[in-house]
C-alpha cells in the first residue's frame, strides 16, 4: 500500500518529492538537465556510538554535467539543502563516496584531500549502506552489502549528519 502511494505521488509531481512514510524518504529532483544539486540529511545528528544508514539508488540518470551525479556520506553543518552538502565552508567537515567512479573525497572547510580511489560505482538500484563508528571513527561504505571497506578515520571531536547529494537520480533513504 504505501509502496502504491508512492508511486502514485511520485509519478504526479515534476519537481522535488520529499515523503516521509515511517522511517523512509524518497527524494527525486527535477531532471529537466538544469545541472542543479539537491541536498538531503539524515535527521539525526551523530556524535557517540555506531550509525548505519541504507540509502537505494533508483531511477538514476547519468548526466553530462559532471563526474559525480550522486555523492553519499556524512557531514557536520546541514545548511546546503539547495545544492551539494559538501559545500566549501568554514567549519565543514564532509567524506564522501562518489556514484559515477567509487571515488572517495573529503572536504575540510574550503579544502578538498584524501580524493582517491575507493570502492566500486553504483547506480540504478543498488543499495548503499553507510556505517559510522564514532567510538574509532571509521566511516565504511557498503554496496549491495559488500563492505568497500574503512573510507575514511573521521574526526569524532564533530558530531555528523547522514548527507546524500544528487542530480538526476531517485533515491530513496532508510534510516
Amino acid at each position: 500500500m504505501i509502496k502504491n502511494l508512492v508511486s502514485m505521488i511520485v509519478g504526479i509531481l515534476q519537481i522535488q518529492v520529499i515523503l516521509h512514510l515511517m522511517e523512509i524518504q524518497v527524494i527525486q529532483p527535477d531532471n529537466s538537465g538544469t545541472c542543479d544539486w539537491e541536498s538531503a540529511y539524515g535527521i539525526e545528528e551523530i556524535s557517540s556510538g555506531t550509525q548505519t544508514w541504507e540509502i537505494k539508488i533508483g531511477n538514476f540518470v547519468n548526466t553530462s554535467c559532471n563526474v559525480f551525479d550522486v555523492v553519499i556520506g556524512i557531514v557536520n553543518l546541514k545548511n546546503n539543502g539547495d545544492t551539494y552538502f559538501w559545500e566549501a565552508q568554514s567549519g565543514v567537515q564532509a567524506y564522501l563516496y562518489n556514484a559515477e567512479s567509487g571515488v572517495k573525497h573529503k572536504m575540510t572547510g574550503s579544502s578538498w584531500s584524501n580524493t582517491s580511489s575507493y570502492g566500486a560505482a553504483y547506480g540504478t538500484d543498488d543499495v548503499i549502506k553507510v556505517s559510522l563508528n564514532m567510538s574509532n571513527g571509521e566511516l565504511r561504505f557498503y554496496k549491495n552489502d559488500a563492505d568497500q571497506g574503512v573510507a575514511f578515520t573521521v574526526n569524532t571531536s564533530y558530531s555528523y549528519y547522514l548527507g546524500v547529494a544528487l542530480q538526476g537520480a531517485e533515491i530513496i533513504i532508510i534510516q
